[in-house]
């Protein structure tokens, strides 16, 4: 499989087997659904015939991440005990490289294989993120340029790295104001000129987590505008939207 951005060619093989059916199933359990770089990663691996007979065996824990290239992070070998459990922990580096396709956020991969005293392997493979903060904030203007001179809004995100919302309570440019429960909120600016607008955006939940945003946003030449304003920021399929025209 190949991929191409500008000049650069990016290619990967990938192995085609054919499909067996699985003998057994293999699952795993993490303490937690998210991590920040350096804290201890905890997981139980469970297998179990499809007749829910436990599966005993030897069992491989790979973690890894990838920057330019996979990179190991931890490899971990033991045997499922009598009830086909296994239970491990690793250290996770202080430093993950973020992707824009996650908003940022790094990706721990964990490919865990179980093989049984008969010699069949079943493997599965799961991704966690892992963010820098705890609290993620997200600041979206309406539209590709904002209208001098008159209100525009910005929506607010709040959310955790597995994507959970985070109600929080947010400052922006000095107004505060609390995201809901689904952890949104749209705030009304008022840019004074054209050229560059800047909005500062801190929020933090009832943990005490913590997140910060600094954020340019291009105003649009001259004084008359057009905007069009809905009554919601959000709508669910067959709702009646009204719109307004503001000139």
């Amino acid at each position: 499989v190949g991929a191409q951005v500008g000049d650069e060619r990016f290619e990967r093989k990938i192995e085609v087997k054919e499909y067996v059916l699985p003998k057994f199933k293999v699952e795993l359990v993490t303490d937690r659904e998210y991590y920040l770089p350096g804290e201890k990663m905890k997981g139980v691996v469970n297998a179990r015939y499809f007749f829910s007979k436990p599966v005993e065996g030897s069992l491989l824990v790979t973690a890894f991440t990838y920057e330019v290239s996979s990179k190991t992070i931890a490899t971990i070998s033991g045997r499922t005990d009598g009830e086909g459990s296994f239970s491990f922990e690793f250290q996770l580096p202080s430093y993950f490289v973020g992707l824009p396709i996650e908003q940022g956020k790094g990706l721990l991969f964990l490919n865990i294989t179980v093989t049984d005293t008969a010699e069949h392997s079943e493997t599965v493979t799961r991704s966690l993120p892992v963010a820098a903060s705890a609290l993620m904030l997200e600041v979206i203007p309406e539209g590709r340029a904002v209208k001098q001179g008159v209100e525009n809004n910005l929506f607010i995100l709040t959310y955790y790295p597995d994507g959970t919302p985070a109600p929080s309570t947010v400052t922006v440019n000095g107004k505060r104001l609390r995201t809901d429960e689904v952890g949104f909120a749209t705030v009304k600016v008022v840019p004074p000129s054209q050229g560059a607008f800047a909005v500062t955006v801190t929020a933090e939940d009832a943990e005490g987590n913590r997140a910060y945003v600094s954020k340019k946003l291009t105003v649009e030449n001259g004084t008359e505008q057009i905007r069009l304003v809905s009554d919601r920021s959000v709508f669910k399929v067959g709702e009646v939207a009204r719109l307004e025209i503001l000139y």
